[in-house]
């Protein structure tokens, strides 16, 4: 549990500081950036890794990409669903252009995905 308590913290950290960096709040932003690497790198120092890491780094990464840009849309008060021009990320998701509700079922599903990995993965 503590694993997915650190990677939440270090998801939501990182949103915030890449939001709060493009408002210009840059010491907030850099402050929160800097909690969000430190809260990875405790991680195996805290956590043993019983079953290898590689469904560490799947629940991690589903974590992101179900809660990251939410999270950095409401820091900048943006539409929930906007997406930016700039990013890979972004430009691949406005050529799929999803509908509203199937973007946010996608996201459901990845944050799903990446609470239950890490609760399996407990002894």
């Amino acid at each position: 549990m503590r694993i997915l308590i650190l990677y939440i913290a270090s998801i939501i950290l990182a949103a915030v500081a890449d939001g709060c960096i493009d408002e210009g709040f840059k010491i907030t932003g850099h402050s929160a950036e800097t909690v969000s690497i430190a809260a990875l790198l405790i991680i195996p120092f805290v956590h043993k890794y019983i079953k290898g890491w590689g469904w560490y780094i799947v629940a991690y990464l589903c974590l992101r990409v179900g809660s990251y840009d939410l999270i950095y849309n409401m820091i900048r008060v943006l539409p929930i669903t906007f997406h930016g021009s700039t990013s890979l990320w972004d430009i691949v998701l406005m050529g799929f252009n999803p509908p509203v509700i199937a973007e946010m079922f996608g996201r459901a599903v990845f944050l799903f995905a990446g609470i239950i990995i890490p609760i399996q993965q407990i002894k």
